[in-house]
């Protein structure tokens, strides 16, 4: 009987155009739309690149070739890609965008740029830094003659231009946080189907109801089959979304596969108790309970950054409590740490408070459905 239920609902489910498509049209749509529109924006903005430069030799001045010899050094701390030539030749190369400046090599060196940028902005902090340590060094020398080459060591063995931390190994682009909001959307619109299934066993909501009320299947094993099938449904969904996002797309969202899978799991499996909650509420029509629960996801997603970036960082601020709680959050959350922590202290937490969140709905859902009694059907 359990299996003939299952196989029932499954099918039902898959015939209901508006649960395909909230359930798994949609954030497949929405997440190319957001990969067309921005899916390049930390690689082109924010992420540090080698800045191509040409330089220009005007006179002698030993520091700055020094000190551009050690930026354009290959390896992991290089700033600067060096191409030397004439002024003419140089030219040529800025108004074409090979370079992003010259540098003018002289006594009194100077900097020529086309436009106004971070590289643009980076080259000018550097000149600046360079002209601070020659002033400095003139000091010296008109004040300690002696100690000019004492300076010059000092200044050489002490400034570092450029350097790496390693914060993280996963990926740190801002704009991804939207797809972990994305995923956290799929895994709450489970509750969809549930809720939409929970009204179809009951009497008082529809026709469907009465009639699954006079059979001789035991309520729990309907509830039950219900829930399974709607969790399999809206699970498969949201793999096939890490799929379509990891290896179609190209986003980094996490390699952690095993992990991955866990949130996925228990975040449908809140969706569905959700939904299984709102519509066991009593005296609400289905339309009702709809209205209820598309409010409370949508609100819950909003609060997790998928409409305005920043909203979260601004909830965990002044409410960190509401984050700890909004299970879209605690999505959220979980993919970032998987994605840039190397420890699951973080991680873990969130999922003993998602299945913590879906075990009370669970509780509350059962004792509402088991009380409902019908003096006529």
């Amino acid at each position: 009987m359990f299996w003939h239920v299952f196989q029932y609902v499954i099918k039902c489910m898959f015939r209901a155009k508006e649960i395909i498509f909230w359930g798994f049209v949609f954030p497949f749509a929405l997440s190319t739309f957001m990969y067309l529109a921005f899916g390049g924006i930390f690689e082109a903005t924010e992420k540090f690149h080698v800045i191509p430069a040409a330089v220009v030799d005007q006179g002698e001045n030993p520091m700055m070739d020094h000190i551009l010899s050690e930026l354009s050094k290959e390896g992991e701390n290089q700033m600067l890609h060096i191409q030397k030539a004439d002024e003419q030749e140089a030219e040529r190369l800025l108004d074409e965008e090979k370079v992003e400046g010259i540098i003018y090599v002289a006594p009194e060196s100077h900097l020529k740029v086309k436009e106004n940028g971070m590289e643009e902005t980076v080259l000018q902090m550097m000149l600046q830094q360079i002209r601070q340590n020659e002033r400095a060094i003139q000091d010296v020398a008109a004040e300690h003659p002696e100690k000019v080459q004492k300076a010059v060591e000092v200044i050489r063995s002490g400034v570092s231009y450029a350097s790496r931390k390693n914060y993280g190994s996963g990926n740190q682009d801002n704009v991804v946080n939207y797809f972990y909001a994305v995923f956290a959307m799929t895994c709450l619109y489970a509750s969809f189907a549930s809720c939409d299934r929970t009204c179809k066993v009951q009497a008082d909501v529809s026709f469907l109801g009465q009639r699954r009320n006079v059979t001789p299947t035991h309520k729990g094993t309907i509830i039950l089959t219900e829930f399974l099938a709607c969790e399999c449904m809206q699970f498969m969904f949201s793999c096939l979304l890490f799929i379509y996002l990891k290896f179609v797309l190209g986003i980094e969202v996490g390699d952690k596969y095993g992990c991955i899978l866990l949130v996925l799991l228990l975040g449908t499996s809140l969706g569905t108790m959700l939904g299984i909650f709102i519509g066991s509420l009593p005296r609400a029509g289905e339309g009702i309970k709809v209205g209820i629960l598309v409010s409370i996801t949508l609100f819950l997603c909003a609060c997790s950054d998928l409409m305005v970036q920043g909203i979260r960082d601004w909830i965990e601020r002044y409410i960190p409590l509401f984050n700890d709680i909004n299970p879209a959050a605690l999505i959220c959350d979980s993919f970032y740490a998987l994605n840039v922590y190397e420890t699951y202290g973080r991680f873990t937490g969130n999922m003993m408070i998602l299945a913590g969140i879906t075990l009370a709905l669970a509780v509350v859902s059962f004792f509402m459905v088991r009380r409902s009694r019908y003096a006529s059907l």
